[in-house]
């Protein structure tokens, strides 16, 4: 996303990623105000000398989500845009631009984000002290979650498991369990908490706060030493590396670095007038494919695979020499996909490929997967030992002419084939001499043969 995150499928169903965006849109109302950092009823918060309100402005998740029926490529995008004025917010298809019909949640919408699966949008209410959840599937709104007073930031955790809220007049963050939509103990911050955002491992949440940034242990919820900044904090944002923690510092007109190991500040870059939001870009390295087990099944598809490689944190496709998986799955650290095989028409090895936005993984050897024609019967199921009979085998993954399979009656080879195209195909194929008893017959087909079944037996009289 695990959105994953963007671009790729959710991780656990398939679905897509999501990309953050909040800010104060220009020609909003900035009504002058005292030159003092308070929250202000009504959406409003004081930022260097100016009340900058919101109602007019928006905040943006992009959440790609994939129809769990469908291709693993064949997107379906949403744009969630909560409306502070009107306590609503309004769903875009992204391929349309069209609006959808407004969602009704608490008062003065603002934060939001959506799990990494892609299946539930969460609102920040800051007029009502609630988080409202919003099913994507339906677009329609949960019960409200209470949280502390004023709640404007939200961030997900990259395993989905825990929603985290910044309330601006507590000084706390609420952490939301996804699968209950239940709050937890209110976790004690700095003053006027805002903008919280977490570290790609999943294993701390910062916060930023008037003057400060707190690191919250996520495994724990325990907030650790505030890191010491100064001014009036606002955006943060992690790098995809996980390395470097950005924040804004709207008085002074900077930027702050943060190094996630250490929590140590670092640089301070110089910026524009009263700086609030970031997002940082990503660049997206090649994935390989080091990996796949199990190494070969059935033309029929249904065999459990795991592509084992490198940057697979966000996917777009994965294909079997061309045909497309219809869904994955890829863990959290992005090194491992499971898949269900497609089905294919002729057998033989293929490559398994790998598709992010990064590039297409490069085919080698470490990416085989054989597909096995399969055998359903054998028509009739007895003959001579002297052989010269004509048998017809059904099945699957035969290559249409003469010939072009090879057939063993147990240790015997078949002295001539000739398969025709269906589903399932069938081949005429002349009985080899062989000794009496029962044998299993095998097809070959470009270098793969066929699983041994009871369907696939033959007995010599």
């Amino acid at each position: 996303m695990s959105v994953g995150r963007m671009g790729g499928r959710t991780r656990d169903d398939g679905l897509a990623g999501v990309l953050l965006a909040a800010c104060c849109e220009p020609g909003a109302d900035r009504s002058l105000a005292e030159a003092t950092r308070t929250f202000t009823p009504g959406g409003g918060r004081r930022r260097s000398g100016r009340l900058w309100r919101c109602g007019f402005g928006a905040v943006l998740v992009v959440a790609f989500v994939l129809a769990v029926s469908g291709s693993a490529s064949a997107a379906t995008a949403w744009v969630y845009v909560t409306n502070i004025g009107s306590g609503t917010v309004t769903p875009i298809e992204v391929a349309t631009n069209k609006p959808g019909a407004e969602i009704k949640v608490g008062k003065e919408p603002d934060g939001v984000a959506v799990t990494p699966d892609g299946k539930t949008v969460y609102v920040t209410n800051i007029g009502s002290g609630t988080v409202t959840p919003i099913e994507v599937a339906t677009n329609k709104p949960g019960p409200e979650i209470k949280v502390g007073s004023n709640p404007v930031g939200i961030a997900v955790t990259p395993d989905g498991k825990t929603v985290y809220v910044t309330n601006y007049t507590s000084g706390t963050v609420t952490p939301i369990e996804v699968a209950t939509n239940k709050p937890g103990p209110e976790i004690t911050v700095g003053s006027h908490p805002v903008g919280i955002a977490v570290t790609p491992d999943g294993k701390t949440a910062y916060v930023s706060e008037s003057g400060t940034v707190t690191p919250i242990e996520v495994a724990t919820n325990h907030p650790r030493p505030p890191i010491i900044l100064s001014g009036s904090l606002d955006g943060i944002a992690v790098t995809p590396d996980g390395k470097t923690a950005y924040v804004s510092e709207s008085e002074s007109f900077t930027v702050v670095a943060i190094e996630v190991a250490t929590n140590k500040p670092g640089p301070v870059i110089p910026v524009g007038s009263n700086p609030v939001g970031i997002a940082i870009t990503r660049v997206y390295q090649a994935p390989t494919v080091t990996k796949v087990s199990a190494t070969s099944g059935p033309v029929t598809g249904d065999k459990v695979v795991t592509i084992t490689g490198t940057n697979f944190s966000v996917v777009g496709d994965v294909e079997f020499s061309g045909v497309p998986v219809s869904d994955y799955v890829i863990n959290q650290a992005g090194t491992e996909i499971g898949v269900v095989s497609p089905a294919r028409e002729v057998a033989g090895t293929v490559d398994v490929t790998v598709k992010t936005p990064g590039g297409t993984s490069k085919i080698t050897t470490k990416d085989h997967y054989k597909y096995l024609p399969v055998i359903t019967s054998v028509e009739p199921n007895s003959g001579s030992t002297a052989g010269g009979e004509t048998i017809i085998v059904f099945g699957f993954g035969f290559k249409p002419g003469e010939d072009e399979n090879t057939f063993a009656f147990g240790t015997a080879s078949a002295p001539s084939s000739l398969c025709f195209a269906g589903s399932p195909g069938n081949c005429l194929v002349t009985s080899p001499p062989h000794a009496a008893g029962k044998v299993d017959v095998k097809a070959t087909v470009n270098g793969a043969t066929s699983a041994k079944t009871k369907a696939d037996q033959y007995t010599y009289k």
